[in-house]
C-alpha cells in the first residue's frame, strides 16, 4: 500500500512535468523559496528539483554550481521589478513607483535572508551579490530618466551612475537594515532627495 501510494505520487509528477519557460519560472520559485524558508546554505539541488517538478541532472546541466542556480533565480527577481515600473506621466510618480516596486518585491525575502546570503558566500559571489543589488536601480532608472527628458522635466544630459544609484541606495539601506521602507519614506526619498540633486546636476 505505502509502495503504492509513492508510485503514484512519482507517475504525478512524471505527467504534470514543466517544461521551457514554465520549467524555468518553476526552477527559480523554488530557489527563491528555500532562499527565504532556510537561507543559501539550505539550498539544495535536490529540494530545487522536487519543488520545481524536475531533475537534479537537468539543474546540472543548465546551472553547474547552486551560486549560479541561486543567482539565476535573483537575476529573474530583478527583471520582474524593472517590469513592474509603469509610466506615471511624470518623474516624481515614476520614481516613486520604481522605489516602491523594489520594497515589493524585496519585502517577499526577509532581510535577513539577503544579508545572510551575503555573509555565507564566499568573497568574489558576495562581490557579485552586490553588483546584482546595484544593477537594480541601474536598469530601472534608465527608462525613467529619458522619459523625463522627453517630457522636459530633466535636461537632456547624462547624470553620473552614482548620482542616479543615490535614491536606490537609501532605500536599499531601509530595507536591508531597517527592514522597513514606508510610503512617507519613499515620497522623503524622491521629493527631498533624488529630484532636488537630479534637476540641480541637469541644470
Amino acid at each position: 500500500m505505502h509502495k503504492s501510494r509513492i508510485d503514484e505520487r512519482r507517475t504525478t509528477v512524471a505527467g504534470t512535468r514543466r517544461r521551457g519557460a514554465e520549467l524555468e519560472d518553476a526552477i527559480h520559485r523554488a530557489v527563491l523559496d528555500q532562499l527565504d524558508a532556510h537561507g543559501y546554505a539550505g539550498v539544495t539541488f535536490e529540494g530545487v528539483a522536487a519543488a520545481a517538478g524536475t531533475s537534479k541532472p537537468v539543474l546540472y546541466r543548465r546551472w553547474p554550481t547552486k551560486a549560479e542556480l541561486v543567482f539565476a533565480a535573483l537575476r529573474t527577481m530583478i527583471r520582474q521589478i524593472v517590469l513592474a515600473v509603469p509610466d506615471t506621466g511624470t518623474l516624481s510618480g515614476d520614481l516613486s513607483a520604481a522605489l516602491g516596486a523594489v520594497r515589493d518585491h524585496l519585502d517577499t525575502f526577509d532581510r535577513r535572508t539577503l544579508l545572510g546570503l551575503i555573509v555565507e558566500v564566499d568573497e568574489r559571489t558576495a562581490d557579485a551579490l552586490r553588483q546584482m543589488l546595484f544593477d537594480v536601480g541601474a536598469r530601472v532608472v534608465t527608462p525613467i530618466t529619458q522619459r523625463a527628458a522627453e517630457r522636459g522635466e530633466l535636461a537632456d544630459m547624462p547624470l553620473p551612475d552614482w548620482l542616479l544609484a543615490v535614491p536606490f541606495d537609501l532605500a536599499r539601506h531601509d530595507l536591508l537594515i531597517t527592514g522597513a521602507l514606508p510610503d512617507e519614506r519613499i515620497e522623503a526619498i524622491v521629493t527631498a532627495v533624488a529630484l532636488p540633486a537630479w534637476q540641480n546636476w541637469a541644470g
